[in-house]
């Protein structure tokens, strides 16, 4: 200290520099708070975010394994569709040889009988 401070005024100004000090923990703890208090909201809506992706990736899921039942069932139709279409082309060949061979076995007793 020097002669020309009293010691009230320097008792003073270490006065206003500890409230200064004090101040300045004060707001340093209110924006550390509201820092906090961000942080819990978005771990909050993270959680919040990372349920509904849990929800949308089962029904996902689900979705999924109905359709593969669906595809297993359609494998059988399909499989019987083909045995059928298949039978059914064998069966108008053989109807159309067999008219085509009656026809020219009709022809052919048409011709006999008008030419005797």
């Amino acid at each position: 200290m020097s002669d020309n401070v009293s010691r009230d005024d320097f008792n003073s100004h270490l006065e206003l520099i500890h409230r200064s000090i004090r101040d300045n923990n004060s707001d340093a703890n209110a924006n550390f708070n509201k820092v906090i208090v961000e942080i819990a909201q978005l771990a909050r809506q993270s959680n919040d975010t990372r349920t509904e992706i849990l929800i949308m990736q089962k029904e996902q899921n689900t979705r999924l394994d109905n359709h593969q039942i669906q595809i297993t069932d359609l494998k059988g139709d399909v499989k019987i569709l083909n045995d059928h279409k298949t039978k059914s082309v064998t069966y108008w060949r053989i109807l159309g040889i067999c008219v085509v061979a009656l026809s020219g076995f009709v022809g052919k007793l048409l011709y006999h009988y008008f030419t005797i």
